[in-house]
């Protein structure tokens, strides 16, 4: 990035963003990897299990656009240290939960209660956190808001990568420490985000109070960054006051969707790698953190190398995005072995890193001011989409063991008739690829070509 080119503030506030969501990243995944050996280590079944993490995401629905409004009225950095500090309380909560749990297996009441409480806090303070780093890469400053996202996006898959490996390097003595040591490295980072926003709110206050030149010369910055606003609404032509919730259908049921399929996947996929494969809790946990590293390397190498290379190509990100999907969620739903498992998982988890940016983008593109509420609404939908596919997937491994990833080849046909159905909407531009880079997003019948 260019410093010239914006103020060096923006740029802080999106390397704060991306370690934000590098952390929230990694503490998912390795919670996600922990699970056989959580299941094992607590008096929890795995349907109790799939409440716990699916229920407390409902929350988000909620909480997202209550974060999202925030996010739009006071400053997204703020917002970002109140949700990451909130983010860190959760975690400690989990891990008073899991050591009560070490120390005394048979407490159920206790280890639930923590539990519950965990999750509660998660679901209120973690829903803002992506949008509002969402909100800090995407300024006026900044161009080209997909490539922005898409490595927000990286920043998150990345976390997914470190987490498993964490849990991998950790398992050699115990993989619950993985999670003690995400613990301490939170509130090391949640104390300097709050330091670094109490000391820049005193700095500002304390410029205007003894320069009104600066004071002059925030208003002219305001004012230019309030015009460059206005021009980009009238560009895109765009009623940014209010959000036309039946223009947002098409990439709605997208999110919905995918993250529903997802959480079935990636809750189902520890235990069923145990029941399947008769490996023990360890083992399990070990090859799910495997597993889960390889394919959240595929999505972060998709992030940062596929969607530059094919985001001015409009048909063959499409045609890419979709054939990753539909061949990956077929041998995921009809694998007989690991290494085909893997295979199918790590072309889906490819397929899932193009769609993401593709109707985020769309929505973005339509509604370019109200990025916080935007993102809000996003967040409401995935975590609507993953809690209810988790709780999906924990009565399916209750119920069907042995046919609990057959639902995962729906994932395909699904996306692609909600594709087709979002492209009916929102017609794809007839120019030649090599004239679409000459226009906007917005010059293309506000479908986003990614």
């Amino acid at each position: 990035m260019d410093s010239e080119k914006f103020p060096p503030s923006t740029e802080s506030n999106t390397t704060t963003a991306h370690v934000s969501v590098l952390l929230m990243g990694t503490l998912q995944s390795a919670l996600l990897a922990c699970l056989p050996l959580l299941i094992a280590s607590t008096p929890m079944t795995t349907s109790l299990w799939s409440w716990l993490i699916g229920g407390g995401l409902l929350g988000f629905v909620f909480c997202g656009p209550i974060w999202g409004k925030l996010t739009d009225r006071y400053t997204p950095a703020r917002t970002l240290t109140w949700t990451f500090a909130g983010l860190t309380t959760s975690h400690l909560l989990l891990l008073a939960a899991v050591t009560i749990a070490i120390i005394k297996p048979t407490a159920f009441w206790p280890i639930l209660g923590g539990l519950i409480l965990s999750r509660l806090v998660y679901s209120l303070f973690a829903s803002g956190l992506f949008g509002a780093a969402q909100a800090s890469v995407i300024t006026p400053y900044l161009n080209n808001t997909r490539s922005h996202l898409a490595r927000l996006n990286a920043a998150n898959q990345a976390g997914r990568l470190l987490g498993p490996l964490l849990v991998a390097l950790c398992a050699w003595y115990h993989a619950l420490l993985s999670l003690y040591l995400l613990g301490v490295i939170c509130i090391l980072v949640s104390w300097s985000l709050l330091y670094r926003t109490h000391y820049l709110y005193r700095t500002n206050e304390r410029s205007r109070m003894n320069s009104p030149c600066q004071a002059k010369d925030l208003a002219l910055e305001t004012d230019s960054e309030q015009q460059l606003s206005g021009n980009t609404n009238k560009q895109h032509n765009v009623n940014n006051e209010r959000i036309d919730w039946r223009k947002m259908l098409p990439e709605l049921s997208m999110a919905l969707c995918l993250t529903f399929f997802l959480g079935t996947i990636q809750f189902v996929l520890g235990p069923y790698l145990q029941h399947q494969y008769g490996l023990s809790p360890e083992e399990a946990t070990q090859q799910l953190s495997l597993m889960l590293a390889m394919s959240a390397l595929s999505m972060v190498v998709t992030a940062l190398v596929l969607i530059p290379k094919l985001q001015d190509h409009a048909k063959s990100y499409l045609i890419m995005m979709l054939l990753t999907v539909c061949v990956g969620s077929i041998l995921l739903g009809s694998s007989d072995s690991i290494a085909i498992l893997l295979t199918g998982l790590i072309l889906a988890c490819v397929g899932v890193a193009l769609i993401t940016p593709y109707y985020g983008q769309q929505l973005r593109d339509r509604w370019p001011l109200r990025q916080g509420l935007i993102g809000g609404i996003l967040t409401s939908a995935h975590t609507i989409g993953y809690g209810v596919g988790t709780l999906a997937g924990g009565l399916l491994f209750q119920y069907f063991p042995d046919y609990a990833l057959r639902i995962s080849m729906l994932l395909g046909p699904t996306i692609l008739v909600l594709t087709l159905w979002q492209c009916s909407k929102n017609s794809i531009s007839p120019l030649p690829e090599a004239r679409q880079k000459q226009y906007t997003i917005a010059n293309v019948n506000d479908c986003d070509l990614n």
